[in-house]
Protein backbone atom coordinates (compact mmCIF):
# COMPACT_ATOMS: atom_id res chain seq x y z
CA UNK A 1 0.00 0.00 0.00
CA UNK A 2 1.16 3.55 -1.19
CA UNK A 3 0.66 6.25 1.41
CA UNK A 4 0.69 9.83 0.12
CA UNK A 5 3.68 12.04 1.08
CA UNK A 6 0.92 14.41 2.60
CA UNK A 7 -0.14 12.08 4.97
CA UNK A 8 3.67 11.48 6.64
CA UNK A 9 4.36 15.32 6.13
CA UNK A 10 1.55 15.95 8.56
CA UNK A 11 2.89 13.72 10.86
CA UNK A 12 6.33 14.51 10.62
CA UNK A 13 5.89 17.85 11.05
CA UNK A 14 3.93 17.29 14.11
CA UNK A 15 6.39 15.16 15.79
CA UNK A 16 8.98 18.30 15.04
CA UNK A 17 7.11 21.09 16.04
CA UNK A 18 6.14 19.37 19.63
CA UNK A 19 9.96 18.80 19.73
CA UNK A 20 10.76 22.91 19.30
CA UNK A 21 8.11 23.59 21.15
CA UNK A 22 9.62 21.55 24.28
CA UNK A 23 13.12 22.89 23.37
CA UNK A 24 11.53 26.23 22.98
CA UNK A 25 9.82 26.21 26.50
CA UNK A 26 12.88 24.94 28.26
CA UNK A 27 15.00 27.74 27.31
CA UNK A 28 11.76 29.52 28.10
CA UNK A 29 10.86 28.90 31.35
CA UNK A 30 13.24 29.34 33.98
CA UNK A 31 14.34 26.39 35.87
CA UNK A 32 12.85 25.88 40.05
CA UNK A 33 15.51 26.52 43.16
CA UNK A 34 14.67 22.63 43.49
CA UNK A 35 16.13 21.57 40.36
CA UNK A 36 19.55 23.69 40.69
CA UNK A 37 19.93 22.03 43.93
CA UNK A 38 19.23 18.58 42.16
CA UNK A 39 22.02 19.29 39.97
CA UNK A 40 24.53 20.13 41.83
CA UNK A 41 23.80 17.22 44.14
CA UNK A 42 24.02 15.15 41.90
CA UNK A 43 27.47 15.92 40.74
CA UNK A 44 28.80 15.62 44.09
CA UNK A 45 28.45 19.44 45.54
CA UNK A 46 28.11 19.27 49.46
CA UNK A 47 25.60 21.70 50.74
CA UNK A 48 26.41 24.14 53.48
CA UNK A 49 24.12 26.34 55.16
CA UNK A 50 23.59 29.76 55.07
CA UNK A 51 21.63 32.57 56.55
CA UNK A 52 17.63 32.30 55.87
CA UNK A 53 17.02 30.68 52.17
CA UNK A 54 20.39 31.11 51.46
CA UNK A 55 22.91 27.89 50.71
CA UNK A 56 26.39 27.17 49.95
CA UNK A 57 27.58 24.49 47.36
CA UNK A 58 31.36 23.28 47.66
CA UNK A 59 33.23 20.76 45.48
CA UNK A 60 36.72 19.72 46.09
CA UNK A 61 37.27 20.06 42.23
CA UNK A 62 35.40 23.93 42.43
CA UNK A 63 36.87 26.95 43.33
CA UNK A 64 35.09 28.92 45.58
CA UNK A 65 31.53 28.11 46.38
CA UNK A 66 27.95 28.70 44.97
CA UNK A 67 25.43 30.30 46.71
CA UNK A 68 21.75 29.92 45.97
CA UNK A 69 19.01 31.90 47.68
CA UNK A 70 15.39 31.47 47.60
CA UNK A 71 12.93 28.68 48.41
CA UNK A 72 13.00 24.98 46.62
CA UNK A 73 9.39 26.44 44.36
CA UNK A 74 10.49 29.52 43.28
CA UNK A 75 12.19 30.12 39.70
CA UNK A 76 15.84 30.61 39.48
CA UNK A 77 17.13 33.72 38.10
CA UNK A 78 19.13 33.81 35.21
CA UNK A 79 22.58 34.14 37.21
CA UNK A 80 21.75 31.61 38.98
CA UNK A 81 21.35 29.17 36.33
CA UNK A 82 24.37 30.75 34.59
CA UNK A 83 26.32 30.03 37.55
CA UNK A 84 25.37 26.39 38.33
CA UNK A 85 25.77 25.80 34.53
CA UNK A 86 29.46 27.24 34.12
CA UNK A 87 30.21 25.47 38.05
CA UNK A 88 29.28 22.21 36.35
CA UNK A 89 31.06 22.73 32.99
CA UNK A 90 34.19 23.36 35.46
CA UNK A 91 34.09 20.59 37.55
CA UNK A 92 33.04 17.86 34.51
CA UNK A 93 36.30 19.21 32.82
CA UNK A 94 38.08 18.77 35.63
CA UNK A 95 37.01 15.34 36.02
CA UNK A 96 37.44 14.64 32.48
CA UNK A 97 41.26 16.21 33.18
CA UNK A 98 41.88 13.52 36.02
Amino acid sequence: MIRFFWIDSKEYLNHYFLLWRSHFLRKLMPKKIRELKQMLSQLGFTEVPGKGSHTNWVHPLYTGKITISGKNGVDAKRYQEKEVRQAIEEVEGKEKDE
